[in-house]
């Protein structure tokens, strides 16, 4: 820091914390797919199967 600057907050001490929490979120969610916690139905969005068919035409046109 310049000699003429006042220190009013840590930020790097912040920017480590909050990235052991990512790490952290990225275990726990890499744990929860390796036991098949997740994704649980609820978290599934499903589609019609017709509706899958009519995109997926869609898609080989372009």
């Amino acid at each position: 820091m310049p000699r003429h600057s006042k220190v009013y907050r840590n930020f790097a001490a912040e920017f480590d914390r909050l990235q052991a929490e990512r790490v952290a979120a990225f275990r726990e969610f890499a744990v929860d797919v390796e036991a098949k916690a997740y994704p649980e139905d609820r978290h599934i969005v499903r589609m019609d199967p017709q509706e899958l068919d009519r995109f997926m035409e869609k898609v080989d046109n372009i």
